[in-house]
Formats: C-alpha cells, structure tokens, sequence
C-alpha cells in the first residue's frame, strides 16, 4: 500500500459517511494524526533546500519529506486501526454509520491488515 492508497482510504472513508446528517470526524483525524506521531520520528525525514516559483518569483524553501514504503504504510494504517478499535467513541460511530456490529469492523479492519501484510511479505 502506498501512501496514496492511505489519501484514497480516508477519501473513501469520508464518502463511507457522505449519507450520514451529521457525524464528527474530529476523532478520526486525531486518531490519525496520533498513528501518525507514533510511527513517525524525526530521523525519518529527510531536508533539502530548493527553490520554486511563487507568482513569479523564485523563492528558496527547505523540503521536507519521508519515504514511505508498503511496510510503513501498512504499519501506520494497522497503528490507525488500532486505536479506532481502543477508542469507544469512534467504535460506537462506525456501528451506528455502518449497521455492522463492532466485532464485524474490528474483523474486516484486521483482515485488511492481513492481507496487505500477505501482499507485500509473502
């Protein structure tokens, strides 16, 4: 998986609840955001100064980025998992959103898993 399937997950992930009147998604996206932390550490990115063009000037700027491989993005996307299946407020929207039981999600949550993990290991 790359980390554009992980954009096109959460993209998927918010059409999932387009039909719903209302649901907060502010838990998802600080669930995330703490998978993210938590996979992440400062020896993973890498910096280089560059230069681009803004309204047509060329303005020096430092990039910043980090590689991600199917193995940290698979890992990443399994820490997400993880702490929506150990958050009872996001379990509870995600049954009420879906119709399916809680162990039905966590199920389907750690057969993708799996079989990203079988993908790209074996």
């Amino acid at each position: 998986m790359h980390s554009k399937d992980i954009i096109m997950k959460i993209k998927n992930f918010k059409v999932f609840f387009a039909n719903v009147e209302y649901v907060n998604y502010d838990i998802f996206r600080e669930l995330f955001i703490e998978s993210l932390k938590n996979s992440l550490k400062d020896d993973d990115f890498a910096s280089e100064k560059t230069t681009i063009t803004v309204n047509g000037e060329e303005v020096k700027v430092t990039k910043n980025s980090v590689p991600l491989d199917n193995t940290r993005t698979t890992a990443i996307l399994e820490k997400f998992y993880k702490k929506i299946q150990n958050n009872e407020e996001a379990m509870n929207i995600l049954v009420d959103v879906s119709g399916e039981t809680k162990e039905d999600i966590i199920a389907s949550m750690n057969d993708q898993i799996t079989a990203e993990k079988e993908k790209f290991n074996g």
